[in-house]
């Protein structure tokens, strides 16, 4: 198995995820019968907004949703020059986290208050999205291609904001989910756990 990791810049847009693309199946082709782990990040400044809005968002400031909304747009735009407008999976899959994230926000927004947990929790959507999208092209690209969220295999403590990996446990986890993975590539959502 080879891991690689591509940062916020590196997938900061359509063109970039393409690059990503080609990169990843170059090597692909040079490693043959071994699986390929691609490790991405959020969109480039994405963490950053989803904070921004989170802090607004608690100060009881509802500007929040005009950067809601943007970080939004600039998703669904990756997704249509991306060529991806029809693959409805993916569609509904972006606008349930969306909406959840919209109302966790909301939420936020409502009783004034941002807990460590509530901010780490809407954190990790910047690379929940960019990898589900990611994965998404690869597929539409013809790559037998899947989506890891890594909440499903890495196991933390409660400290949120600065969690330890419990390392028996997630590295179990992910010994087993790669034995059962048929994917030849595997798009995993860095930055993000979850507790047991």
């Amino acid at each position: 198995m080879i891991v690689i990791k591509f940062g916020g810049t590196s997938v900061g847009s359509a063109t970039r995820i393409s690059g990503v693309f080609d990169i990843s199946t170059g090597l692909l082709r040079k490693v043959g019968k071994r699986k390929l782990v691609v490790v991405v990040s959020a969109m480039t400044g994405v963490t950053d907004d989803l904070i921004r809005m989170s802090k607004t968002a608690a100060k009881r400031d509802a500007s929040y949703a005009e950067l809601f909304h943007a970080v939004r747009h600039r998703h669904h735009q990756a997704v249509q020059e991306l060529g991806l407008i029809r693959d409805k999976k993916l569609n509904d899959f972006l606008e349930e986290r969306f909406s959840f994230l919209n109302d966790t926000l909301h939420g936020v927004y409502l009783v004034g208050e941002l807990s460590p947990r509530t901010l780490d929790f809407v954190c990790a959507h910047g690379e929940i999205l960019s990898a589900a999208i990611i994965a998404a092209y690869f597929r539409h690209r013809k790559v037998k291609a899947g989506f890891l969220d890594a909440r499903d295999v890495v196991r933390t403590d409660e400290e949120f904001g600065s969690a330890r990996v419990d390392f028996s446990v997630t590295n179990r986890n992910i010994r087993n989910y790669f034995r059962s993975t048929k994917n030849d590539v595997t798009i995993v959502t860095g930055f993000v756990a979850a507790t047991a």
